[in-house]
């Protein structure tokens, strides 16, 4: 993906994760230090650690997360299949420049 499409693309997506409130969880550089996450079991995903995604690292595989949300023993994260498949994967591709300390949330 060309630079300049990438960068539009992860700054869609952290206008999305602004608006629909991933950092209450995830806090607001992925961490999982969110204002809610201490009262969450399991705590929330810290993206540095792509060991942990339950469902795959790549970008579509992020994406499908998002779409379907994470169920343990009872949901864990809504999912937001409500979401067009590109803002999904803006997302996706803003959580791995995260993951990788390439963007801030701001």
């Amino acid at each position: 993906m060309p630079a300049a499409t990438l960068a539009a693309a992860v700054e869609r997506g952290q206008q999305l994760y602004r608006k629909h409130g991933c950092s209450a969880c995830h806090g607001p550089q992925g961490h999982g230090d969110g204002s809610i996450a201490q009262s969450l079991q399991p705590q929330p995903r810290d993206f540095r650690q792509p060991d942990d995604f339950r469902f795959g690292y790549g970008i579509e595989q992020i994406a499908n997360t998002i779409r379907d949300g994470v169920a343990g023993d009872r949901r864990v994260m809504p999912g937001y299949d409500y979401l067009s498949v590109s803002d999904r994967r803006a997302l996706a591709l803003l959580i791995r420049s995260l993951a990788e300390g390439q963007a801030t949330t701001k």
